[in-house]
């Protein structure tokens, strides 16, 4: 929640990703701009749909090796 609040005071757009309704909900009520459950959506393709394409600038990966190759698909080139 701290890196949504954070990021949001720097003026960024903020897409959380998470798993349940309550941490979305939570990640909405911090800041959260769009929120994914991975579970039901693949956030790479709502990352190149919400950014019309482009990928997302920057990536906070948590989690690690289970949701890395997702991650690194959500990003725009450069």
């Amino acid at each position: 929640m701290h890196a949504i609040q954070l990021a949001r005071l720097m003026g960024a757009l903020v897409m959380a990703v998470d798993i349940g309704p309550a941490k979305l909900e939570a990640a909405r009520d911090n800041g959260a701009d769009i929120t994914v459950d991975p579970t039901e959506n693949n956030f790479a393709e709502v990352a190149r749909d919400w950014t019309a394409g482009e990928g997302v600038e920057g990536v906070l990966e948590l989690t690690g090796a289970a949701t890395l190759p997702t991650s690194f698909q959500a990003l725009g080139k450069g």
